[in-house]
């Protein structure tokens, strides 16, 4: 992830992790660092190299093409890109057209050196509900299982959100006390914010989503 994130030539360094799929539960972060990822290569390849997508956005634009008679230039649009990341795989529509144009659009991609990011909530080859032939491609890049942050990496997400509002100790005690996950963090990096605003006690606030809403 540190690779992904840090290196100004995506193309070569892609061989290594193409395609990156991120799994973990609802809360593990996957999709807060899918985000930071295209905005991180938006800014640096410009608009148009990247392209942002849940599953089911996918399946629409698809479908919609497909109506319009506009296929080709939807398929042609896609092989144009540089990074392309599509979320939520698990409720990508179990239907063979769908799966079998996103098997498609990944070997043009990754043949070309395109960068592709997936995320589910378990690993694909345990998605029995993936065509065969789609479960093989994504098996063939790097699947990365996530799980809610620890204590220390609570901490950095904290200091790089908190913008230098508070200082590392008030940080170090909220990522303490605030189990569970990214969601969870920034709920309560809030409630920090808006306490030291009105002048009340962070604990005198709402308490704590507990994780399982977020699940």
């Amino acid at each position: 992830i540190k690779r992904l994130l840090a290196t100004d030539n995506l193309f070569a360094d892609s061989q290594f992790f193409n395609p990156l799929v991120l799994t973990g539960p609802s809360g593990s972060g996957k999709s807060h660092l899918a985000r930071g990822i295209a905005r991180h290569y938006h800014q640096l390849l410009g608009e148009g190299a990247v392209e942002y997508l849940s599953a089911i956005d996918f399946a629409r634009q698809l479908r919609s093409a497909r109506d319009d008679g506009e296929l080709e230039a939807f398929r042609k649009r896609l092989s144009n890109l540089s990074m392309l990341i599509v979320e939520d795989l698990q409720r990508l529509p179990q239907r063979m057209f769908v799966q079998r144009e996103l098997r498609d659009t990944l070997d043009t991609l990754v043949s070309a050196e395109r960068t592709v990011l997936l995320t589910a909530q378990k690993s694909p080859a345990t998605m029995m509900e993936l065509e065969a032939s789609l479960r093989d491609r994504l098996a063939a890049g790097l699947t990365i299982q996530l799980r809610p942050p620890s204590v220390e990496a609570r901490q950095e997400i904290l200091q790089l959100a908190a913008a230098a509002r508070f200082d590392s100790d008030q940080l170090a005690d909220l990522a303490k006390k605030t189990e569970g996950s990214v969601p969870q963090l920034f709920r309560a990096l809030a409630e920090l914010q808006l306490a030291s605003e009105t002048g009340q006690v962070a604990s005198d606030l709402r308490p704590p989503i507990p994780l399982k809403q977020f699940i």
